[in-house]
Order: C-alpha cells, then structure tokens, then sequence
C-alpha cells in the first residue's frame, strides 16, 4: 500500500493497493489494485527524503520506498479470527547479513 500521494493523475495516491510483480535496488514495479486503475502497471522509485529541522546543525538524507506490507481477508473468510502470526514467503533471498552485523 502506498503512504504518499506519489502521481494522483495515474492513480497513484495515498493508500493505492498494488501487487508488487518486480523488485529492483531503486525501482519497484507493481500491478494497481483498486477498480479504477485495475491491472495497470506502475513503477515506483525510491524517494529521497530530507527532513527540514531547523533544531539539527547538519542536513542528512534518507531513501525509502513509500510503501507498507498490507493484508486483507474477506469478511466471509475471518468471522472473527484473530491472526496470531503472520509470515512472508519470499521465492528467493532478499536481505543478506554479513557474519559481522550479526548479533
């Protein structure tokens, strides 16, 4: 699900559902979900970020994928379920840690 309004006029708004089909180092490419803009396929770029306190002596930069893992589960299937784990299951390895890093 996208946090940011990113292109309204293509549809891509705050809270647009998306099936990602593609993941790159700086660019995702999904599928819309929502009726409107169904099965149109978009890309999104990973943005730069740079808050604005006047309080820090430095400026500093983030880059991020304005997006959050959603699930859903139609009201004929949950009647009241409560999910006490969920899990992802990814076909290949997308986070390596060196020996170092790890605690």
């Amino acid at each position: 699900m996208l946090l940011r309004n990113i292109n309204p006029s293509r549809g891509l708004c705050n809270r647009t559902r998306l099936v990602l089909t593609r993941l790159g180092d700086c660019v995702l490419e999904g599928k819309v979900i929502p009726r409107s803009n169904l099965g149109k396929m978009v890309l999104i770029l990973r943005l730069s970020l740079t808050p604005s306190n006047p309080r820090l002596p430095f400026n500093f930069q983030r880059k991020q994928f304005s997006l959050i893992v959603s699930y859903e589960m139609s009201i004929n299937k949950s009647k009241g379920q409560s999910l006490a784990n969920v899990g992802i299951f990814f076909l290949y390895v997308l986070f390596r840690e060196s020996p170092i890093t790890m605690i």
